[in-house]
């Protein structure tokens, strides 16, 4: 190290204090140069973090637009620098001004690599960590894109969606007379209205399909529920009923979406708000409120002022109302010629890019209504894409990225200070290893085995902690699987060539070394 070098000053009359007083400022000095790189890190990893959150996250969660780097975090962040500057400046201060100059003066360090445990230690670590950084985020990275590729129950892919919503002034039909017990009036003319939106939009070229739904699927699980009582169960006596989420759909919805009839029929125009109520249910309902044979049984809605039970005319396979990872909840489609829902979001398949119908689509509802409010225009792809759940899933892979990525330029900057340390060291000793016959290739193997065999020890050791990591994220993020070695692999050979290349830079310097210069060195 600097002992031989502090031993001269001493000897030639620099005092222990001043010694003491010159490494403290140097250290000091490179911990805050260090902080203020971590504050301008700090600022761009804020800056792409706030670049990466839809504005649909924005408008949902408002305190996202006041993400910024903390002055206090700032002053906090230097104020640790120099504690850090001082804690490790101190005990080489210490030690060169208590140094015995007999024996660092007598001492020949020219063919020794010194007592460098400590600052091999802390590659190790680095590399271990960058490791386990790694491997977490490409776990991350590689769940998110396994839980956005789960099957919804329809394809989801070149629909187009928007809420409507038309004046109800302009469908309101004559006052009904009142009946006893009351029962909810539907009005023929938004029916009638709803209809014709689907035919004029079904003719626009490139549709293939059109729909309309009280809730868009896989945005909204848990929104517009009802209590209601199964076939063969007494009314309750208790406030504790059967749950399941309610959509209100348009005759073509299941088709639409492309979604798996597994029993029964679709809606059709004998589903009228005269005729016997009917009502479609998904599988989960199905099995278990009926154990699978729901046709023809019914249900009651108990919230419903007349009681009446709805027949079961279909069964649907699983069709996700909220997130991917959400789990299948009971759910019940009703038409909307028996539903009291007025106006909703519509759906239009497209047969190629959704985006090209849009403007069509829009002048279509207005031609047929030039009051009509049209709002969240866009495919179902993108709404997923911006939605809360979506940034919420994401945010932990683009963090962990983030630090990984440190992690791991730390650890190529570790390695290049210590083999180039090293290098520094043995100088003399490659001069004589090529002065005994040496080539270059040797030499650079021998450099370079040095940094392979720290990151090597670093990576065994971060790829464990890796897989104790791996557990706890399986736990909490779906799709995550923690065998899947494929991650530990790329991890451990990215590490692997990162070393490698910030060694190649040290060992290709000790092998251009001239024999007689190398023997000459001090």
């Amino acid at each position: 190290g600097r002992a031989r070098e502090v031993a001269v000053r001493r000897a030639v009359g620099a005092s222990a204090g001043r010694i003491a007083r010159q490494f403290l400022v140097e250290s000091v000095l490179l911990s805050l140069i260090a902080g203020a790189a971590a504050v301008a890190v700090a600022r761009f990893a804020v800056t792409l973090l706030a670049a990466s959150i839809p504005a649909s996250v924005r408008t949902s969660m408002p305190f996202l637009e006041r993400l910024h780097v903390d002055v206090q975090v700032l002053l906090f962040t230097f104020f640790l620098a120099v504690v850090a500057g001082i804690a490790f400046g101190l005990a080489p201060a210490l030690r060169g001004g208590k140094a015995n100059l007999n024996s660092e003066l007598a001492q020949d360090t020219r063919t020794s690599t010194g007592k460098s445990w400590l600052r091999d230690a802390l590659v190790v670590g680095e590399a271990g960590l960058a490791a386990m950084l790694l491997v977490g985020s490409g776990l991350l990275v590689v769940g998110m894109w396994r839980l956005v590729n789960v099957y919804p129950g329809f394809n989801r892919h070149n629909l187009l969606t928007l809420g409507f919503q038309a004046p109800p002034s302009h469908y309101q039909d004559p006052k009904p007379p009142k009946t006893d017990p009351p029962t909810p009036q539907r009005s023929t003319k938004i029916i009638a209205y709803e209809r014709a939106v689907e035919q004029a939009i079904g003719a626009i070229p490139g549709v293939d399909g059109v729909a309309v739904v009280s809730v868009l699927p896989l945005t909204c699980d848990g929104c517009n529920t009802i209590r209601f009582r199964p076939q063969g169960s007494v009314a309750p006596t208790s406030a504790v009923q059967p749950e399941a989420n309610i959509r209100s759909i348009t005759n073509h919805y299941f088709s639409t979406l492309q979604a798996r009839m597994l029993k029964g029929r679709m809606f059709d125009d004998r589903d009228s708000d005269i005729s016997q109520e009917v009502i479609i249910v998904n599988r989960v309902l199905a099995d278990k409120y009926f154990g699978g044979d729901a046709l023809g049984k019914t249900l009651t809605f108990t919230f419903s002022p007349t009681q009446k039970a709805r027949e079961i005319v279909g069964v649907v396979d699983e069709i996700k109302d909220g997130f991917f990872d959400a789990p299948d909840s009971p759910t019940v489609y009703e038409p909307f010629s028996q539903s009291a829902n007025t106006f909703g979001n519509l759906i239009v398949r497209t047969s190629g890019d959704p985006a090209g119908v849009a403007e069509s689509v829009r002048r279509t509802l207005l031609q047929l209504d030039p009051d009509t409010a049209i709002y969240r225009l866009g495919t179902l792809d993108s709404k997923v894409e911006g939605s809360v759940p979506m940034f919420v899933r994401r945010l932990p892979a683009l963090l962990v990225t983030q630090f990984g990525t440190l992690a791991l330029l730390l650890a190529a900057v570790g390695v290049y200070g210590v083999v180039s340390y090293s290098v520094s060291q043995r100088t003399r000793e490659f001069g004589i290893r090529m002065a005994l016959g040496a080539n270059t290739g040797q030499v650079l193997r021998l450099v370079m085995g040095r940094g392979a065999r720290l990151v090597a020890a670093g990576a065994f050791l971060g790829l464990i902690g890796a897989a104790a990591l791996a557990k706890i994220e399986a736990s909490m993020i779906y799709g995550l699987r923690v065998r899947d070695s494929l991650m530990f692999v790329l991890a451990a050979l990215l590490i692997f060539v990162v070393a490698l290349v910030a060694s190649y830079l040290p060992a290709r310097r000790a092998a251009r070394l001239h024999p007689l210069e190398a023997l000459r060195y001090e």
